[in-house]
């Protein structure tokens, strides 16, 4: 109850500086010494976010890397392999920021490309696993040829996998969200860059370390037999989990495009936005847009009661227009007097002829002091349509057009043009969950649709803040089905192309298919909201998650399409497949310890989604093989 706060509300122009201005507005406030002032807002948050991205990135990095040496290590048991695996993805990753670097005028930097580091070193680091494993797996003493024949027999798979990666990626470009195309084009040229590094590196790095593998996962063996002896029990455990997750976890997706939980809640222009929304129910500001004559009483009697039943129907909301201004000017009799005879003589307001001379300041000043409570300007205005013989809409628009002319430029400039055709109404609400927001903002605009007409006028639905926050809710779902299934068609027009008979693209595909659809069952079940950070993951999971099922069909196809040669990949690959998916794991939870909730929430749910996949390509994948085989050639499953 306390008058303990205040606002200082700043407007800035079409095509300022914004970090200028930002940088003016908070030396300013820094050396004041009896009250304690922040600058907050969406461009000083949106500021404070590119600047924290860089500290962070600083702070992630150096531990995935340190997460990713241990599993190395772990699998490994030599140093040897941290270097042939990390240093290629090391070089993409600069090659991938140096070439934002060059091209950052031509695309928008968002906070989300902190994501690329630690998205190109999981998704990356899988090209030098898969070429190490089959380098340790090849029996051929001499080292020189050994290295070649681990690349002549994988180098078609992880070509295959980085194109479809890649594609992944760039399925984010077809959207309407361009923070998200800048992201999509960035991770698919990291991509083709960990490969080209990985092809060319790594079997260098192998014959210069003289590499050579210390560990090996004996549980493994048999492993193979088991999705092919329980292929039918499989395929009925993923299609009860694959109705679950469509039937019951997808209507209950919720989802929210709040840039505020994109940004760290521990900067202090975040904790600011916060409490400004909190003790002045304010922060998602709009406007509607009013074009007709402003200077007519009868348009801002219309805007009047447009703000008084956005004021009942929807509480929360808080109005303020030029009539809001004119009803802050307070005005008492003697002021009221002197305001109406000034405008009647500098706009020569006139009797009609054939009315007799009148003395009208005497009928103004009676009328005033007789007939008239006035308590602001706008009172003034309404009451001057009713003084006698002098009074009407003429004096009114006199009234109306005196009050813009004693406006500051300022004020002038955020309330109406110059040419008096347009005026804006502010409609500001607070910082509130998307569903409220979503109820909050189609009753403003029922209210405008259903008072907002002006005769020769008309008036815009609300727009702003809140309006780009819903629409902007509503293209993130779009986009998720739209990106989807971008890559679900290109992913499998490369397959389509690279692996004959056409059959085994199809095969290959239906794990990813699988995992794509037990998205929603990991958003419910991991308490994620659908925002513009995770609605990128299906396209990931798409690109990366189809790898698996690349090389365990690779696998089968050089070993030939019998149960046999799917047990043997499944033990041969199942050891790359686990090791990869770790080592992915590890690095990504180094981004765990970036403190916003919406990039945490995005790499829980790729973490999740990556093992599924994996699951998908181990288990659900043999499991078709398993049958296709029996269905053709009536093999027996021993």
């Amino acid at each position: 109850g306390k008058n303990d706060s205040a606002v200082i509300m700043m407007g800035m122009p079409r095509g300022v500086n914004q970090i200028e201005a930002l940088n003016r507005a908070e030396n300013a406030t820094r050396h004041t010494t009896l009250c304690s002032m922040t600058v907050t807002g969406q461009p000083a948050i949106m500021n404070a976010v590119q600047e924290r991205t860089f500290m962070e990135f600083m702070r992630v990095v150096p531990l995935m890397f340190l997460l990713i040496a241990l599993v190395l290590f772990f699998f490994h048991r030599t140093l040897k392999l941290v270097v042939i695996a990390l240093l290629p993805m090391f070089y993409a990753i600069l090659v991938s920021f140096g070439f934002l670097g060059m091209i950052k005028e031509y695309v928008v930097i968002s906070p989300q490309i902190i994501l690329i580091a630690p998205l190109l070193v999981a998704f990356g680091i899988g090209d030098a696993l898969y070429i190490s494993n089959r380098f340790a797996e090849e029996k051929i003493e001499d080292t020189r040829e050994r290295t070649i024949s681990s690349i002549k027999f994988i180098q078609k798979a992880i070509f295959l996998t980085s194109i479809t990666t890649a594609l992944g990626f760039a399925s984010l470009m077809i959207g309407t969200l361009k923070p998200l195309f800048t992201l999509g084009f960035a991770l698919a040229v990291g991509i083709i860059g960990c490969w080209v590094l990985s092809i060319t590196l790594v079997p260098c790095l192998i014959l210069i370390l003289k590499y050579k593998k210390r560990y090996e996962l004996k549980s493994w063996k048999g492993f193979g037999k088991v999705p092919i002896n329980n292929r039918k029990k499989i395929l009925a455990v993923a299609l009860i989990f694959l109705i679950i997750s469509l039937g019951v976890c997808l209507p209950n997706i919720r989802t929210s495009a709040d840039y505020y939980v994109m940004a760290p809640q521990d900067e202090p222009s975040v904790i600011k936005m916060q409490e400004y929304s909190q003790r002045f129910e304010a922060g998602q500001a709009g406007m509607m847009l009013v074009r007709a004559d402003v200077t007519s009483y009868n348009t801002l009697c219309t805007i009047e009661y447009i703000e008084e039943m956005i004021s009942r129907t929807a509480p929360h909301t808080k109005t303020l227009s030029v009539v809001g201004v004119m009803k802050m000017m307070k005005v008492n009799t003697t002021v009221a007097t002197e305001m109406l005879l000034g405008t009647i003589e500098e706009y020569n307001i006139t009797l009609p002829d054939f009315i007799p001379d009148i003395n009208i300041t005497n009928v103004v000043i009676q009328y005033v002091k007789e007939q008239v409570m006035v308590e602001s300007y706008w009172d003034l205005v309404v009451k001057a349509g009713a003084i006698p013989i002098i009074g009407g809409p003429e004096l009114q628009s006199a009234l109306i057009e005196e009050f813009y002319n004693r406006l500051s430029v300022e004020m002038r400039s955020i309330f109406i043009n110059r040419d008096r055709t347009k005026t804006i109404v502010l409609v500001d609400m607070p910082v509130m969950p998307m569903d409220e927001t979503r109820a909050t903002l189609t009753k403003v605009d029922k209210v405008i649709d259903n008072y907002g007409t002006i005769p020769g006028g008309s008036t815009t639905h609300l727009t702003g803040m809140a309006a780009i926050l819903v629409a902007v809710n509503d293209l993130t779902i779009e986009n998720q089905f739209v990106t989807m299934l971008a890559a679900l068609v290109m992913c499998f027009a490369v397959l389509a192309l690279l692996l004959r008979p056409i059959k085994f693209a199809a095969v290959t595909i239906i794990p990813v298919c699988f995992a794509v659809m037990y998205e929603p069952l990991a958003f419910v079940g991991a308490n994620v909201e659908l925002s513009l950070i995770t609605m990128m993951i299906a396209s990931i999971v798409i690109g990366v998650g189809i790898d698996y099922s690349i090389h365990l069909t690779h696998g089968v196809m050089q070993r030939g399409l019998r149960l046999s040669s799917v047990s043997k990949t499944v033990e041969s690959s199942g050891i790359s497949f686990l090791e990869a998916t770790t080592t992915e794991v590890a690095a990504l939870s180094a981004a765990l310890i970036i403190p916003i909730d919406s990039i945490r929430g995005f790499i829980i749910m790729i973490m999740i989604m990556l093992i599924v996949s994996m699951l998908a390509a181990l288990i659900v994948l043999p499991a078709i093989y398993a049958i296709w085989i029996k269905e053709k050639r009536g093999v027996v499953v021993e």
